[in-house]
């Protein structure tokens, strides 16, 4: 079972399966050293890959979503 916390951990897992596909990804983390937990971060380290920084970054809906939602919760407004 691959452990996806955010939609970073799904666009990154997304990115593996496009590179290796399902079953690489499914060797990859068979291959897991020791008590490792499948994130994708550690299943892209066993199949030596580096997903590109462009994944690390949130969609712009997203972004407004936590945006909002974190000025609500301090009682304040956005500037548009």
């Amino acid at each position: 079972m691959i452990l996806v916390e955010s939609k970073r951990d799904q666009r990154v897992l997304d990115w593996l399966v496009e590179q290796v596909g399902h079953e690489g990804v499914a060797e990859a983390c068979s291959k897991l050293a020791g008590a490792r937990r499948a994130y994708p971060s550690n299943i892209a380290k066993v199949l030596g890959l580096e997903p590109p920084q462009r994944l690390a970054v949130a969609a712009r809906s997203d972004a407004a979503f936590h945006l909002a939602e974190i000025a609500r919760i301090l009682g304040v407004r956005l500037c548009n």
